[in-house]
């Protein structure tokens, strides 16, 4: 991987669906061994502790506009999934 000379990036993911839950425990395991360490919960303020960052700050709105979603999906270290 790319990534292998870089230091550790956590990733939190937001997932309450069974289904995107599998997915992303799928991504979990690709990337173990790899300096990108996922986790994966089900409320927002663990995954805003395991990323040392207020809840608010992965808050999203309920409905981002077009410029805000592409900006979202290219930099953020967090997915919520609804």
């Amino acid at each position: 991987m790319s990534y292998m000379d870089r230091p550790p990036v956590k990733s939190a993911i937001l997932a309450t669906d069974s289904t995107i839950t599998h997915y992303c425990q799928l991504h979990a395991i690709i990337t173990e061994d790899s300096p990108i360490k996922v986790r994966i919960f089900q409320e927002l303020g663990g995954a805003a502790q395991w990323l040392g960052v207020s809840p608010q700050r992965l808050a999203t709105k309920s409905s981002p506009t077009e410029d805000e979603a592409k900006l979202s999906n290219g930099g953020t270290s967090a997915i919520k999934q609804q």
